[in-house]
């Protein structure tokens, strides 16, 4: 491995691990970059920033680039923002975490609670979450769901999820358009594409 490539391995995965630990930190209320200290934008703006650096672009092909760059961005973050929400990232409870007191309560829970709900599933920088992966959650959680709500709302989820591939698919298609073929193999090795 010569050292260029090395160094572009070291820096997809420094990108990587400062994502994670932006994660991490949005998650730690009150804490150093709690949520109300976690600036989405100024996060994307950086990235976006690293992204140019790594792929040595002019500032004429980086206005090409750019926003096929924040396209995929997006649409990666979003395809992945409800998994990670669910497996405990940003705002979720996690697989077999306990809930904190008071969320277990019946359907007849006041709003405030409910919305209280909708905001920690959601976490910090994330957007609003997918209205499938919601219903599902609704519906795991009433007292005794048929197993055809189960059933409609699963593949409800499943449907938009493969949409959403498709979409993020297509995004990449059309970034990989504008690239070189140098600029391709820096972004497949940081995970911007496949």
């Amino acid at each position: 491995m010569n050292k260029s490539m090395g160094k572009l391995m070291i820096g997809g995965m420094a990108l990587l691990l400062l994502a994670g630990s932006i994660v991490v930190l949005a998650q730690a209320p009150g804490g150093p970059g709690g949520p109300r200290n976690f600036d989405p934008a100024q996060f994307n703006q950086m990235m976006l920033e690293r992204y140019k650096e790594a792929l040595k672009s002019t500032d004429d092909e980086w206005k090409a680039i750019s926003p096929l760059v924040e396209k995929v961005m997006t649409l990666q973050r979003e395809s992945m923002g409800g998994r990670m929400r669910f497996m405990g990232g940003p705002g979720g409870q996690g697989m077999g975490r306990q809930r904190p007191q008071g969320q277990n309560q019946p359907q007849g829970q006041n709003q405030a609670q409910g919305q209280d709900q909708q905001q920690r599933r959601r976490g910090p920088g994330f957007g609003q979450p997918d209205p499938e992966m919601e219903a599902l959650q609704t519906v795991l959680e009433s007292s005794n769901p048929s197993q055809d709500e189960i059933k409609a709302k699963l593949t409800a989820l499943r449907d938009a999820r493969k949409k959403k591939a498709a979409e993020l698919q297509k995004a990449r298609e059309a970034l990989v358009q504008v690239l070189t073929l140098k600029q391709e193999a820096t972004l497949v090795l940081s995970g911007l594409l496949e």
